[in-house]
């Protein structure tokens, strides 16, 4: 593995060389890359005095030789050192390889040591989920020892499972009989200091095992019960088990990976562990560890091999995990690196002559023509062209000549264009300082180059301050991505200009609106260097439009829910008139004609048969609106007991099943045995049956079906309404539930009703602390309804031959509240009955008038009251003095069962919380165990 990693790093360390030094070589400002441009520049310029002056002169010419020739000779001489240079690079490699290689050995280190970590964590948590079960409250010695042998069994190197007392006497073990007294040296064993002092967890060193007598380390937890120490829980981990985890990571062959525990003494090895486990480590590593948790460490180990290791500590039992590898192939992978330096320095010396010689040839070229060229810089001109080797030094120094003549005319055209670009930058400034917007001038890099006064003005900052900045800094972040793009394209020359209005952010951090345009500007070249920002301050004109936009909306809104309720409202009066009117004309109608006695016996029974089912419609369409009133008021009581929900179901299925075979729709059933029992008011859980399957049987014509099913899901049950009728169509099922709400409205309607028979199974529903949804495919594909109701909870039963003990409250002072006179009356006497000095208040605020000259022991309290319910009754106890109502035990009565209500009356301040319909015996052992007393019946 190490000759790989050092391989690899060898040929990204070439790489890094290579792009290093050709990086260098472009940046280096190279003289003969000065000359070049010079050469360039020079040639161009006679070239446009030629035309100017429109002759050739002829020059007299002597052998030369192409700069090209001492240019190549100039850079292969360059080249040497280079390398050299390139050797003193690899060889700083090779330190940064090894480097590079410790790492990989700590990384390594710590994946072990993790990887031993999660095994010790996986038999701590198995040992905690041990610990945590309810036989370890009332230990029984079988039970104990089948369930831990059982555990042991499925971990792992576990050597046995036993568990003793805080002060080491043994209570079981899965390897010896129970009753054994105290094991020998168990009373001082470190994991059970550890948990004595209230560790919640215990790794111990390597031990011999109190139970088997044979090595290996010990996991301790707790076993609290009533927040004591009541047991400490351990198992002896057996240390092949820890050589194993090593083996399995798969370390190379010559490679050594040791686990040693808090004591120095080795605990796992991955090569021949048998003749090293159990002993301390060697005096050198040892000092290594004493000085820091994690580092590196040149030793011999064990074996006599003298190697290079790293070390890391474990998380668990401060444990170190050491990984060592032989000195040679640490050392070995460097060796070449040597070589190459040796030769580099070699190429030094044979480069430097060389370019010396190079350089003194051309540098005799430079300096002749450099004498031109200060000939031409005094404003003379040269006679003739430097006696050079060099053919383009020869030709420059004839342009230097021809240019002495072109310069002087271009010096009469610039001074007229500096005057011009004078006036024209006095003007461009006095406009930049003193315009009406604010302007800034923007590099490539973003930054402000320049700003004026009034953009200062604008963010509320010094001109100084802008300077310093670039304007993404500036800009909002959801605006930033948007004006950078387009600043972006700008530069690489796309758009000529952009405008953009976009939020910027001031000084203070206040947000200003402003509407930018950005332009490009460009240089002699036509480079576009950089660009001119002009903002305007908008502000005040968006916050106008985004108000004038907000009134809008919110008018529009206003003027829709008005429209959609006066809608609704003639919708439902028109409705409800003909609702209500046509059982009262059939009523009339027949009832005249029983007055004027012109009906026979048969037609008698049947206007009578006609008169009171108009009747009845028109009770249950007063009633349904006298329901939607008091969920409205909040009125609707329930009264809430224990219901078996297929009882209710049956009741409903007998009540429809009438109308059913008189519209022709097959009504079917699916009831589950099982279903379970609910909390609530079995009049209206009846009700909820009753009006979902009369509303399908009313949308369903004749030869479809109505089903019903009831069936228990994850802790609910479940009530299923389905029929084959004409469906919700997609835009009404959002609203079905919804007051008033129908599907065909108005004259042509083809279906009776008010539209609040879906709306009162809904507040029905989740007054019983459930949930009610619709399902359609569409139209005349059906429709299902689907009630979910939290299932009523069973009692908890005692285990197996622990016997049910009377409670007794005994010298117990109960303070019961309830609104409710009858239910004071039964709690009263409850607890009477068992011992207790009971008083009762109707209200909160007459129970904290008891609270203030009485002092219970235990309050007892109803939620739902009206005026003050128990949560705030429950919050102004929890404020009064200590000895008055801050630790005073509290318990909660209510109707409603769903986890809801539980954890909102948890929270207010109450210790438990019990439902009704109240069973006495749970009733009397929470509050028993309230004021401490269930521990001691």
């Amino acid at each position: 593995m190490l000759h790989a990693i050092h391989g690899t790093l060898y040929v990204s360390s070439r790489e890094r060389f290579r792009v290093m030094i050709r990086e260098l070589l472009d940046r280096t400002p190279s003289p003969l890359g000065r000359l070049q441009r010079a050469l360039r520049t020079f040639v161009s310029d006679r070239r446009r005095l030629r035309e100017v002056i429109g002759h050739r002169r002829d020059r007299t010419s002597r052998r030369r030789y192409p700069l090209r020739r001492h240019l190549v000779t100039l850079v292969i001489a360059a080249l040497l050192p280079a390398v050299a240079f390139a050797a003193v690079i690899v060889a700083m490699l090779g330190a940064q390889e090894h480097r590079w290689a410790q790492r990989g050995l700590a990384d390594t280190a710590r994946a072990l040591a993790s990887a031993v970590d999660r095994e010790i964590e996986s038999d701590i948590t198995t040992l905690e989920a041990l610990a945590a079960l309810p036989a370890m409250d009332h230990v029984h010695p079988d039970a104990f020892r089948t369930i831990a042998e059982r555990v042991r069994r499925s971990q792992n190197g576990w050597e046995t499972v036993f568990l003793v007392t805080p002060g080491g006497e043994e209570i079981l073990s899965t390897a010896a009989s129970p009753g054994a007294g105290t094991l020998p040296g168990l009373r001082d064993r470190a994991f059970l200091r550890d948990i004595r002092a209230g560790r919640q967890r215990s790794v111990s060193p390597l031990v011999t095992d109190p139970v088997t007598g044979r090595p290996g380390i010990t996991l301790a937890v707790p076993v609290h019960r009533d927040r004591k120490l009541k047991y400490v829980l351990a198992a002896g981990l057996r240390l092949d088990t820890l050589d194993a985890l090593l083996t399995e990571q798969r370390l190379p062959g010559d490679w050594t990976g040791t686990l040693i525990d808090q004591d120095l003494a080795i605990v796992a090895r991955s090569r021949t562990p048998e003749r090293f486990v159990g002993q301390r480590v060697t005096p050198g590593l040892a000092g290594h560890l004493a000085r820091a948790r994690e580092g590196s460490f040149w030793d011999t180990t064990k074996d006599g091999v003298p190697s290079f290791g790293v070390f890391t500590r474990t998380r668990l039992g401060d444990w170190v995990l050491v990984l060592a590898v032989p000195a040679a192939a640490v050392a070995g992978a460097s060796k070449w690196l040597a070589g190459v330096a040796m030769g580099g320095i070699g190429l030094i010396g044979l480069g430097v002559v060389v370019a010396l010689l190079a350089a003194g040839r051309i540098a005799r070229s430079v300096d002749e023509l450099t004498a031109r060229a200060e000939m031409l810089g005094e404003g003379a001109i040269p006679d003739d062209a430097p006696a050079s080797e060099v053919t383009e030094v020869a030709r420059v120094g004839d342009a230097l000549r021809d240019a002495a003549l072109l310069l002087q005319q271009r010096a009469r055209e610039r001074a007229a264009a500096d005057a011009a670009l004078r006036a024209s930058e006095e003007r461009f400034r006095r406009a930049f300082e003193q315009g009406p917007l604010g302007m800034a001038i923007v590099g490539e890099d973003f930054r402000l180059v320049r700003v004026n006064a009034r953009l200062a003005e604008i963010l509320g900052y010094a001109e100084d301050e802008l300077t310093k900045l670039i304007f993404p800094e500036l800009t909002h972040p959801a605006d930033v991505a948007k004006d950078v793009d387009h600043a972006t394209r700008l530069f690489r020359g796309d758009i000529p200009f952009y405008t953009l209005e976009k939020r910027l952010i001031r000084r203070d951090g206040s947000i200003v609106w402003g509407d930018l345009t950005v332009t490009m500007i460009r240089d002699e070249e036509g480079r576009v260097t950089n660009a001119l920002a002009l903002v305007q301050d908008v502000t005040a004109r968006v916050r106008a439009e985004d108000d004038r936009r907000r009134a809008e909306d919110a008018l529009r809104e206003q003027a829709e829910q008005l429209e959609a309720a006066s809608r609704s409202k003639d919708e439902f009066l028109a409705t409800l008139s003909h609702e209500l009117r046509t059982p009262l004309n059939a009523v009339l109608g027949w009832t005249l004609m029983l007055r004027q006695g012109r009906l026979d016996a048969a037609g008698t029974l049947r206007a009578l048969d006609v008169i009171e089912r108009n009747a009845r419609a028109q009770s249950q369409l007063i009633e349904d609106l006298l329901d939607t009133s008091r969920i409205t008021t909040g009125k609707l009581r329930l009264e809430v007991v224990r219901v078996d929900v297929l009882g209710v179901v049956e009741a409903a299925l007998d009540a429809v099943e009438p109308a059913a075979s008189a519209r022709g729709v097959q009504l079917r059933r699916v009831l589950d045995p099982h279903a379970g029992v609910v909390v609530g008011d079995a009049d209206r859980l009846q009700q909820i049956v009753w009006n979902l399957l009369t509303n399908a049987i009313k949308f369903t014509p004749r030869g479809g079906s109505v089903e019903l099913r009831v069936e228990r899901q994850a802790g609910q049950v479940v009530i299923v309404v389905s029929d084959t009728g004409i469906g919700i169509a997609p835009e009404v099922l959002p609203f079905v539930f919804e007051r008033f709400r129908q599907g065909d409205t108005g004259s042509t309607r083809t279906h009776g009703g008010l539209g609040i028979g879906l709306a009162l199974v809904k507040h029905l529903v989740e007054l019983h602390g459930g949930s009610v949804t619709a399902e359609s495919p569409g139209q005349n594909r059906g429709a299902t309804f689907t009630v979910r109701l939290p299932e009523m909870p069973q009692p908890l039963a005692l285990p197996p031959g622990v016997s049910q003990v009377p409670v007794r409250l005994n010298d117990i002072r109960v303070l019961v509240v309830d609104d409710r006179k009858d239910s004071l009356e039964i709690l009263q006497h409850l607890f009477d009955d068992h011992g207790a000095e009971t008083r009762t208040a109707m209200s909160a605020s007459e129970a904290l008038e008891i609270l203030h000259s009485w002092r219970p022991d235990v309050l007892v309290s109803d939620i739902e009251m009206p005026g003050e319910d128990g949560l705030s009754l429950i919050r102004k106890v929890r404020t009064l003095p200590t000895e008055n109502g801050r630790r005073l035990p509290a318990v909660a009565v209510t109707a409603y069962a769903n986890v809801g209500h539980r954890v909102r009356a948890l929270a207010a301040g109450f210790d438990a919380y019990v439902a009704k319909p109240l069973e006495p015996d749970e009733l009397l052992a929470v509050v028993a165990n309230a004021v401490g007393r269930l521990g001691r019946m």
